[in-house]
């Protein structure tokens, strides 16, 4: 099929970083990322024995990715997999190895790789809460999901541990959700406990989706 980008970041300020899917780039083997010079004008392929589908990525800090999609690297299959630039060996935290669906969205709650992360995929949401995952999409039955989001809230919630996000935020999805005790909507949140409805949109007088959820914030330290 066409070639497909997800996603777009920097490193550095030297390269543009271009995750998706595809083969190369210009004349440049470089199976779903690729690094595009910005001062020599050509592109490379910085992350050796790697290949797939890159769905999205976000640095940790200068110089360490996290990479989500259907990967192989170095001989291993992984759904999510960190990448440090600054370092000849490459290992990955035991409980990005434990997932075994294609993640699609992510969101690394303490911005690390050992602290809380949620991702999510076309059908499912995972929390890791820094020991063990969980499931947190048991009220999601037969959805599509789009997008997932950390939403600020003035009030702290009592009823949240802040085991998988803090007390004063709630997880915010958006796509074609068919939400246990309300039906179909596009937008529903969770506050730790339960989800709830947010949003419904049509077109054209029938069902829609919403594929993607933008916050009034800014993320411009995670690129």
């Amino acid at each position: 099929g066409s070639p497909v980008v997800n996603e777009l970041g920097f490193l550095n300020n030297t390269y543009l970083i271009v995750g998706g899917d595809f083969d190369s780039a210009g004349s440049v083997s470089c199976s779903g990322l690729c690094f595009y010079n910005l001062n020599e004008t050509n592109w490379e392929a910085l992350v050796d024995s790697f290949s797939g589908t890159v769905h999205a990525f976000r640095f940790v800090n200068d110089t360490v990715l996290i990479i989500a999609g259907d990967l192989r690297y170095d001989s291993n299959d992984l759904k999510l997999m960190s990448y440090d630039f600054n370092s000849t060996s490459h290992s990955h935290p035991d409980h990005f190895s434990q997932l075994n669906r294609t993640v699609e969205k992510f969101i690394l709650v303490d911005n690390s790789t050992d602290g809380r992360i949620i991702v999510s995929g076309s059908d499912f949401i995972q929390a890791y809460d820094g020991s063990s995952w969980r499931s947190i999409d048991n009220e999601l039955n037969n959805s599509t999901i789009r997008d997932i989001s950390l939403l600020n809230i003035s009030n702290s919630n009592d009823n949240n541990n802040g085991s998988i996000f803090d007390s004063n935020q709630v997880l915010v999805a958006s796509g074609e959700l068919n939400l246990t005790d309300y039906g179909y909507l596009n937008v529903a949140y969770f506050n730790s406990t339960n989800w709830l409805p947010y949003m419904i949109t049509t077109h054209n007088n029938s069902t829609s989706t919403v594929n993607s959820i933008f916050l009034n914030k800014d993320i411009s330290d995670l690129y």
